[in-house]
C-alpha cells in the first residue's frame, strides 16, 4: 500500500510544477512573461495548494479511503483538460476585460490553475492519513511522504523546463497532464475511478493525439524552448503576406510571400538606414525572430560580415521553414542571451542592432541597463553606431520607458538621437522608435526620419542591473495598447456596418 501511495504523492508533485510552469507559457502571449505575472502564477498556485492541504486533511479525517482518492484525482484531471481545451478563450475574455494586467494575470491564474491545484494539493494529506498506521511513527510517515512528493516536484521542474514543453508544446502538454492525472486515479482505485477515469483517458488522450500530430507536421501554432509563436498568412491589398506573431495583435516580424521583402515599416527603415551607412563591414543583430532583417542584409551586401544573436533555437527553425532563411557563408547564427553575448564577445562591429523582447513588447530589463551599453560599447567599432528598437508612444506616461532608455544611453556614448520609424502614427499611440548611438556623430538618420527629443518631466532615470523598474514602465504601455486594440475594433466594426 506505501508503495502505491508514494507513486501517487510522486508523480501528483511532478504535476502541479509542471502545471504551473506551462501556467507561464499559457499566459504569456495574452499578459507578457513579467515579474507580475510570474508572481501571479507562483502565489496563486502556493494559495491553492494551501487551500488544498487544509480540505485535504480535513476531508481525510472523515474516514480516508482510496476511492475519495480516486475521486479527487479524476476531478483534478477534470480541471486541467477544462483548462486545457478553454484557456485561449479565457485569456482573451481577460485580456479584453481587465485593464490592469497585474489584475488580470491573477485573475487568470485563479481561474485556470488554481481548481486543478487545490485538487491536487488534497493529495499529499489525503495520502499520510491512508499511510498512517500508528501514531508512534506518524513523523516519520508523514516526513517520507512530503520528502517523495518534493522529489516529485523537482522531477516534473525539470523534466517540463529542460524537456517537456519544448518537445510537447503547451496543449499537447496540458492534454498529457490530463491523462496522466486520469492513470494515476487508476491506480488508486480502479474501481471507484474505473468509468470516469477511462472517459477521461480516451476523450483527451484522442485529443493529445491528433493535436501533437498536427503540431509535428506542419503546423503554423508551435511551442519553441522559450516562447509559444503563431504563423499567419493574410492578404493585404492583394498580396499574400506571412506575419509571426507571439500574441493577438502582436507581430514580431512578416515578410511579402511573392518577394521576401519585409512587411514591417521599422524594418524596411532600418535596412534603408543601415544599407546608407559607410562603415558596415561587420555587424551584429541580438534578436532575430523571423530574421528578415538579418538575411536582407546579408543578402545585399555578400562583403560584410553579419553576426545574428537568437536565444531561441526554435525561432531560427521557424525563420528556415517560413520567412525564406537559407544558409549564407557572410551570416552566422548563435543561439545565446544578447546580454551574455556581449559581456564574453571580443569582436568589433562597425553596426549593433538590438531587436530584442519578452513574448510580447516588453524589452528583457538585462538589455536595457547601463552595464548592457558598456558591453554594447566595448564591441562597437569608432565609427560605428549602436540602433536599439523600443515600442513607445511620444508623450504621457506611455513614453517614460524610451525617455530612461535615452537616458541610459546618454549616460555611456557621447552621441545618442532618437528617430520616428513611422510619420503617420498618434503622438499618444504606441510606436517604434530608434534610439541610435554612437562614438561619432551619425547623419544618415537624421536624412530621412524625424527625430524625437523625450520629455523630462516624467523624471526618466538611468537604468541599472541593480535597479530597472520594466514592469513599472510597462503598465502605462498596456494601457495604450489595450486603448489602440479597442480603437482598431471599433473601427473594423464601423466600416463593416452596412450603410443605410
Amino acid at each position: 500500500m506505501k508503495t502505491k501511495l508514494s507513486l501517487i504523492v510522486f508523480l501528483a508533485g511532478s504535476i502541479v510544477m509542471i502545471l504551473e510552469l506551462v501556467g507561464s507559457r499559457v499566459v504569456a502571449p495574452y499578459l507578457g512573461t513579467s515579474t507580475f505575472v510570474w508572481t501571479s502564477l507562483i502565489g496563486i498556485v502556493l494559495a491553492a495548494l494551501s487551500l488544498g492541504y487544509h480540505l485535504g486533511g480535513r476531508l481525510a479525517d472523515r474516514g480516508p479511503s482510496f476511492e475519495t482518492l480516486a475521486t479527487i484525482l479524476v476531478g483534478a484531471a477534470l480541471c486541467v483538460g477544462i483548462t486545457a481545451v478553454g484557456k485561449e478563450y479565457v485569456a482573451l475574455i481577460i485580456q479584453a476585460r481587465v485593464p490592469d494586467f497585474r489584475i488580470g494575470s491573477v485573475v487568470a491564474s485563479i481561474v485556470l490553475f488554481a481548481p486543478a491545484s487545490v485538487l491536487l494539493g488534497m493529495v499529499s494529506p489525503y495520502c499520510i492519513k491512508l499511510a498512517m498506521s500508528d501514531v508512534e511513527h506518524a513523523g516519520a510517515t508523514v516526513g517520507t511522504l512530503y520528502a517523495i512528493s518534493t522529489a516529485g516536484s523537482i522531477v516534473g521542474t525539470f523534466l517540463a523546463g529542460f524537456v517537456l514543453l519544448s518537445a510537447w508544446g503547451t496543449t499537447v502538454l496540458l492534454y498529457g497532464l490530463t491523462v496522466m492525472i486520469a492513470v494515476i486515479a487508476l491506480i488508486a482505485s480502479a474501481r471507484r475511478a474505473g468509468v470516469a477515469a477511462v472517459v477521461v483517458f480516451g476523450v483527451f488522450g484522442y485529443l493529445t493525439w491528433t493535436h501533437s500530430s498536427r503540431v509535428w507536421s506542419d503546423s503554423i501554432d508551435v511551442d519553441t524552448e522559450y516562447q509559444r509563436v503563431w504563423i499567419i498568412d493574410r492578404e493585404v491589398s492583394g498580396r499574400s503576406v506571412r506575419l509571426l506573431s507571439t500574441g493577438p495583435d502582436i507581430v514580431q516580424s512578416g515578410m511579402y510571400v511573392d518577394t521576401q521583402e519585409p512587411v514591417s515599416e521599422y524594418i524596411i527603415n532600418y535596412e534603408s538606414a543601415i544599407s546608407d551607412l559607410p562603415n558596415k563591414e561587420s555587424m551584429l543583430m541580438i534578436g532575430g525572430a523571423g530574421m528578415v532583417l538579418a538575411r536582407r542584409l546579408s543578402e545585399r551586401f555578400p562583403q560584410s560580415q553579419t553576426h545574428m544573436v537568437e536565444i531561441d533555437p526554435g525561432m531560427t527553425s521557424i525563420a528556415k521553414k517560413f520567412f525564406a532563411l537559407k544558409d549564407l557563408p557572410n551570416l552566422t547564427i548563435e543561439h545565446l542571451d544578447g546580454r551574455m553575448f556581449l559581456n564574453k564577445s571580443k569582436s568589433k562591429f562597425d553596426v549593433v542592432v538590438v531587436d530584442v523582447f519578452g513574448g510580447s513588447i516588453s524589452i528583457p530589463f538585462q538589455m536595457i541597463t547601463r552595464e548592457a551599453m558598456l558591453q554594447a560599447k566595448a564591441v562597437l567599432s569608432r565609427k560605428g553606431v549602436v540602433i536599439q528598437n523600443v515600442v513607445s508612444a511620444l508623450e504621457g506616461e506611455a513614453s517614460e520607458l524610451a525617455a530612461s532608455l535615452v537616458k541610459t544611453y546618454q549616460s555611456v556614448f557621447p552621441v545618442v538621437k532618437v528617430y520616428r520609424m513611422s510619420a503617420n502614427q498618434e503622438s499618444s499611440d504606441l510606436q517604434n522608435l530608434a534610439v541610435v548611438a554612437s562614438l561619432e556623430p551619425v547623419s544618415v538618420f537624421d536624412k530621412r526620419y524625424s527625430e524625437w527629443t523625450p520629455d523630462a518631466s516624467g523624471k526618466p532615470i538611468v537604468l541599472t542591473d541593480d535597479y530597472c523598474p520594466i514592469e513599472h514602465y510597462m503598465l502605462p504601455i498596456h494601457r495604450v495598447m489595450r486603448s489602440m486594440m479597442e480603437r482598431r475594433i471599433l473601427d473594423a466594426r464601423a466600416k463593416a456596418k452596412p450603410s443605410v
